[in-house]
């Protein structure tokens, strides 16, 4: 089984446990390119492109433009949003964080997709953000396939079944495709509906 998991708004500078190792995220090179079109705004831009309120616009423009310096933490120690903290991914043991690294993945609009030990810096960006270099795609179109040829590879390789928590609001929408191994379908509807 494959576990799937949306993004979380909320997220921590100083997560209570570090890891000695960490993982390098799938699309890091996506993700360090959207963040350097994100430093490229301004902080009232980034109001109103996210839709915060002028402080939170101020300490996300400070992360884009630090962003290269900034220091990686775990992706599921970094995420402070409900599911997260009723994962309790702090009190895993090496086991669990083992299994979870294979299991469970994360999907973020910087990132992609993410793994429990991928390092990743903070930030805050939405789904419907169009980035100047993104030829008009908003963030779900951006990562649409990406994400939907990885899922579907790695459904393939696990020989499993998806199972997938969101809010209909930050739900990626994949796109529906049969995954074509032997009769056993991956499914993932255009609609974001399972």
């Amino acid at each position: 089984m494959q576990i799937l998991l949306s993004p979380a708004k909320d997220m921590t500078d100083s997560p209570s446990v570090s890891l000695p190792s960490l993982t390098t995220p799938l699309f890091l090179a996506e993700a360090e390119h959207n963040a350097e079109q994100m430093s490229e705004l301004s902080t009232e831009e980034l109001s109103q492109l996210l839709k915060i309120n002028p402080q939170l616009a101020a300490l996300n423009k400070q992360r884009y433009t630090d962003f290269p310096a900034l220091t990686p933490q775990a992706a599921v120690l970094s995420y402070t949003g409900m599911a997260y903290r009723h994962l309790r991914a702090a009190e895993f043991s090496p086991e669990d964080l083992a299994y979870a690294q294979q299991h469970f993945w994360m999907t973020s609009f910087l990132y992609g997709l993410l793994r429990p030990l991928d390092g990743i810096k903070n930030y805050r960006l939405e789904g419907n953000v169009v980035l100047p270099e993104h030829d008009g795609q908003t963030m779900f179109q951006f990562w649409r396939t990406r994400l939907t040829n990885v899922l579907i590879d790695e459904s393939r390789r696990w020989s499993a079944l998806f199972l997938r928590q969101w809010r209909d609001e930050t739900a990626f929408r994949l796109e529906a495709r049969d995954k074509g191994s032997e009769g056993d379908h991956a499914y993932f509807p255009s609609d974001g509906e399972w």
